[in-house]
């Protein structure tokens, strides 16, 4: 008995393929969704440093940093001509996710060295009509998935502007 073809999307191939644009200032534009997307460089201890992975929604202790007080200090810089940074939702930070390459799940026009999970700007849904105000989903950029965590939990940031 032959086994019977699967149209999984591995044969079919359908939808677009992900196209990036490298704009040369630490920027990279999808042309299929319009958005620009800060380049990670390697290293800790700067604004674009992917080895940063401490920054936490919520803070308790003023000494520390949240994602916003570095979102605030990127707009505050300019990064690339632009003070309209945001923290990516969920659903535009899986975009760059390229399912057709594991550890990493990024296109390489977007890896940096080290493949941390990011922080996304979208809240856990409502339970039983009251939003769950303690946890926020990021995605692993390592494997490509997304998950839930505490928002006083160590994550990296990526920022992103456009529509």
């Amino acid at each position: 008995m032959r086994p019977l073809p699967v149209a999984d999307d591995g044969t079919l191939k359908l939808g677009l393929p992900l196209k990036y644009r490298d704009n040369g200032d630490g920027t990279v534009t999808d042309l299929n969704t319009g958005l620009m997307w800060e380049k990670k460089v390697p290293g800790a201890g700067c604004l674009h440093c992917v080895d940063d992975q401490d920054y936490r929604w919520w803070v308790s202790d003023v000494s520390e940093k949240s994602l916003w007080d570095w979102l605030d200090t990127l707009n505050a810089s300019n990064f690339a001509g632009h003070s309209d940074w945001r923290i990516p939702n969920v659903r535009e930070l899986i975009s760059i996710v390229h399912f057709g390459y594991f550890d990493p799940a990024i296109d390489p026009i977007l890896r940096p060295i080290t493949y941390p999970a990011y922080w996304t700007s979208t809240s856990r849904g409502t339970l039983g009509g009251n939003i769950n105000d303690s946890d926020a989903y990021y995605v692993d950029s390592q494997r490509g998935g997304v998950g839930l965590d505490f928002k006083f939990s160590g994550k990296s940031v990526r920022a992103v502007r456009g529509p």
